[in-house]
């Protein structure tokens, strides 16, 4: 399940149904619905979740991993059918092992995603123009991935960096502007617990200031952050706030309007909790979102975290153990 970045007051839920099918479920001011979107005639079942970005003509991209073990992109603007494009396999690049991740920086598309021989690929194009591919892993001496990696955009520097679960445990950052790709070894360099999941990134320009958040083997999920520069260093979000133990990945968001950041995720207790702070401002909120909401138990999957651009509304999407999308909002 992912949220489509929309315009103001805009958003849209991408998901897997059973039939593996990517579904939208849509949201505009005084107008829902939901719908395929594309059949076969147009492109391949789906596998596993998929993820979206906006590419710089301002064109939805969702991405994910086809039946035919390939990473494919659905693509649409405004109310347009949604075109197809065969990345990985028109590229002539390694299948995948997991699922996409992707963003554009600079004009540029980047989609990453690991190969079954466990290196990262990359996947990368300007505009119309054709895909290109190859390893970013193997260069500086990295060990292979374990799990999905994230990748992230610095555009204040036009730094890409990419986050991922090592066959190690630890959670390390590939990062490249123009020159050679550094890598640091964030986890094992803070002393943070080893992780269970893989680690989700971000940056926020304004503060210069990079989180990245994962799930660790004791439960807890961990922020591992850094203001440009300066030595990275972590906190136990759990811990902190005093909340349950997680069961899920979380999703992490950041909400202009309010200046909150916020880790959502489900819990060994089967509900979804938030977790919320300004940067700077010391232990987190934590609100039992299934509790003040009335909502269904959730599945252990990630939930998907987001504001609204032009909004101070916060929405969690999550999958019920009932098997429907539900979705918490407040604010």
């Amino acid at each position: 399940m992912v949220i489509t970045p929309g315009a103001e007051h805009v958003h849209s839920v991408v998901y897997r149904d059973t039939d593996a099918f990517l579904v939208e479920l849509w949201d505009t001011p005084g107008d829902q619905g939901m719908g395929r979107l594309a059949g076969r005639d147009v492109a391949p079942a789906a596998v596993g979740d998929p993820a979206a970005y906006v590419d710089p003509m301002g064109t939805t991209v969702v991405l994910y991993r086809g039946d035919d073990a390939h990473i494919h992109s659905l693509y649409w603007s405004g109310q347009a059918a949604a075109g197809h494009d065969a990345l990985s396999a028109s590229s002539g690049a390694i299948e995948a092992a997991g699922d996409p991740s992707g963003y554009a920086l600079a004009g540029i598309n980047h989609v990453f995603y690991r190969s079954p021989d466990n290196h990262i690929e990359e996947l990368w194009w300007e505009g119309t123009g054709e895909v290109n591919h190859g390893h970013i892993t193997g260069y500086c001496g990295e060990p292979l991935a374990a799990g999905d990696p994230q990748g992230y955009p610095v555009t204040t520097s036009n730094q890409n960096i990419v986050v991922y679960r090592a066959v190690d445990g630890h959670v390390h950052s590939l990062y490249w502007s123009d020159g050679p790709t550094g890598h640091d070894n964030l986890s094992g360099y803070v002393g943070s617990p080893l992780a269970a999941g893989d680690p989700v990134g971000y940056h926020l320009p304004h503060l210069d200031a990079h989180q990245v958040v994962y799930r660790g083997v004791d439960g807890h999920l961990h922020e591992i952050w850094w203001v440009g520069a300066a030595p990275a260093q972590v906190w136990d979000l759990v811990g902190a706030a005093g909340a349950p133990a997680a069961a899920s990945e979380p999703s992490c968001w950041y909400a202009a309007a309010t200046g909150l950041k916020h880790v959502s995720y489900v819990g060994v207790d089967g509900h979804v909790h938030d977790l919320a702070w300004a940067p700077g401002s010391g232990a987190p909120a934590w609100t039992d979102l299934t509790v003040v909401a009335l909502a269904p138990p959730a599945s252990p999957h990630r939930p998907a975290g987001y504001t609204v651009p032009g909004s101070a509304s916060a929405h969690v999407a999550f999958r019920g153990a009932d098997g429907q999308i539900h979705e918490i909002r407040w604010g």
